[in-house]
């Protein structure tokens, strides 16, 4: 969290839920340990298209 700018890329169906919860759900909780990153300033998501429409 102390970095200036953070990528994350996910890819594969696999990911899909997680993408989906992260980038749609814009909630912090526990069971999903990278929305941890919803409180950085700067954060780049990367994913394929199996991870984004899974």
């Amino acid at each position: 969290m102390k970095s200036k700018k953070i990528i994350l890329l996910a890819s594969g169906k696999k990911k899909g839920k997680a993408v989906n919860q992260l980038l749609i759900g814009n909630k912090i909780t526990t069971k999903l340990p990278a929305s941890m990153l919803l409180l950085h300033p700067d954060v780049t998501v990367i994913v394929d298209e199996e991870a984004y429409n899974s």
